[in-house]
């Protein structure tokens, strides 16, 4: 008996790969309310959203809406990656 020989693409190594239009954000002061947004931890995608308000030092910002059934604040130093989505989502 001959046993089928799968061979397995290898498991990503790194940081998860930026999907092709979105934006990696390395300054929260450059996200503007309503902007679309990613928040990436070393998994891949926690949420899909939209800002909701930022703070003026671009310490801390506020998600709503997309994946969100409610807001959700998160600060700089939370161990997140954020992407600027190309385009903004409705915010129905």
């Amino acid at each position: 008996m001959t046993s089928a020989n799968t061979e397995r693409e290898p498991a990503p190594c790194g940081p998860p790969q930026v999907p092709p239009g979105n934006i990696d954000v390395a300054q929260w002061t450059q996200l503007s309310l309503g902007d679309g947004i990613r928040v990436l931890d070393q998994r891949g995608v926690l949420i899909q959203g939209l800002i909701d308000a930022r703070s003026t030092d671009g310490q801390t910002i506020w998600v709503t809406g997309g994946s969100l059934r409610s807001r959700r604040l998160f600060h700089i130093s939370d161990d997140i990656r954020l992407q600027r989505t190309t385009r903004a989502l409705n915010r129905t």
